[in-house]
C-alpha cells in the first residue's frame, strides 16, 4: 500500500486521544532522548533521528524493563 494512502487511512478514524502526564523519573528512556534532541536542536538540522538506540539508551530501556 503506498504511504499516501496509509496516511489517509489514518486521518479517516476516528479516534479517541486521552493524555496523561508521565514524570520523567517515570520514563528515563523519553526523558533521555528529549535532553539529547534539545542539544540537537542547535545544530543546522530541522529533527533529530535515531535508527539504532545506541549503548546508553538501550542499557535504559533495559532498565526500564526490567
Amino acid at each position: 500500500m503506498d504511504l499516501s494512502y496509509k496516511i489517509q487511512d489514518l486521518l479517516r478514524r476516528k479516534w479517541n486521544v486521552k493524555f496523561a502526564l508521565v514524570n520523567r523519573e517515570a520514563n528515563s528512556a523519553a526523558d533521555w532522548m528529549a535532553k539529547k534532541a534539545k542539544k540537537g536542536a542547535h545544530s543546522d538540522s530541522d529533527y533529530f533521528l535515531w535508527t539504532a538506540p545506541g549503548v546508553e539508551l538501550d542499557w535504559i530501556l533495559h532498565q526500564e524493563a526490567a
